[in-house]
């Protein structure tokens, strides 16, 4: 019996062939995570606060204003507040996301040396990104305690639990709300992250074809301004497929740990409350921040990948 296909690969150098490829995605995508949220941070940190202000935190007129209070009350470093987990699950959650893309790229092609469809590349992205969620959830959760807890302190009331860093929050959630505490608004981030991270490749692939087309070359051949400016419109596809989404999982994160909440109890109370547009708390903001990052994010992960491979 022959364990070879038509070509003369072995199965076993066809699994070894798939390793190396996924080894690459997952080192490229863990250099695009680390750059991405590097250039995104800050940004982020103004969109969960007004996010966070709409459920009675600290009271922003707007982006410009909850960036200069924060810089005139805590300093540049107040846009890095809990930074270090957001960075080490960035390198994850792209690590995941690409290699995973990869996979379910390579199950929906069969093996076959043909570029996704559409309609393909949109469901690989679906599956990347419920996979992305299960890091992201306990990574995000960190992440928005940190970021909001000085604005809990600055309004006066008292803290159920003060964080020393990072590590401290990650460690204390796990203690005192155990497994489940960590992956509190896990639902919205599989609500956010599926349909989102479809959009974003299947947009970045679209954008990637238009681009090389219009230029007359391959799209391996497209140069780094045409990467960065698909990958800032796969971006904004991204933030735009379900950005209630995120809002929800802000506010249930940094809710009491003593509420009991749902997706579909807190999407109602803040429609209820504060009507659509506080679904849409910071979707301007998250725009303009999504474009440098996603563009960095792809940039680098195609850059890095060309030159491994």
């Amino acid at each position: 019996m022959s364990n070879s296909d038509s070509t003369g690969v072995t199965v076993a150098e066809k699994a070894q062939d798939e390793a190396v490829d996924a080894l690459k995605d997952l080192f490229a995508g863990t250099v695009a995570g680390i750059v991405s949220k590097v250039i995104e941070f800050p940004l982020d940190t103004i969109k969960v606060r007004l996010q966070y202000g709409g459920s009675g935190g600290q009271s922003f007129k707007g982006p410009i204003d909850a960036f200069r209070k924060t810089i005139a009350e805590e300093g540049a470093l107040g846009l890095y507040r809990g930074l270090p987990s957001p960075m080490m699950g960035a390198m994850m959650e792209n690590a995941t996301l690409f290699a995973t893309y990869g996979r379910f790229k390579s199950m929906l092609t069969a093996g076959e040396n043909r570029p996704l469809t559409i309609k393909e590349t949109f469901v690989a992205g679906c599956g990347a990104g419920f996979c992305a969620a299960f890091i992201l959830t306990p990574v995000e959760l960190v992440k928005c305690r940190m970021q909001v807890q000085e604005l809990e302190m600055k309004a006066g009331r008292a803290l159920e639990v003060n964080y020393k860093n990072t590590f401290d929050c990650f460690k204390r959630t796990l203690f005192n709300e155990g497994l489940s505490g960590l992956y509190r608004g896990h639902i919205a981030t599989l609500l956010r992250e599926i349909p989102g991270n479809g959009a974003w490749f299947a947009t970045y692939e679209i954008a990637c074809n238009a681009i090389a087309a219009q230029a007359g070359c391959e799209r391996y051949e497209l140069g780094p301004l045409s990467l960065i400016a698909a990958g800032g419109l796969g971006g904004m596809a991204y933030w735009s497929a379900f950005y209630p989404a995120d809002t929800v999982k802000s506010k249930m994160q940094t809710a009491s740990v003593h509420e009991k909440q749902t997706f579909l109890s807190v999407m109602r109370k803040t429609f209820a409350n504060e009507g659509v547009s506080g679904l849409y708390r910071g979707f301007g903001l998250t725009l303009v921040r999504a474009v440098p990052a996603n563009a960095a994010i792809f940039a680098v992960y195609e850059m890095v990948s060309r030159a491994i491979a």
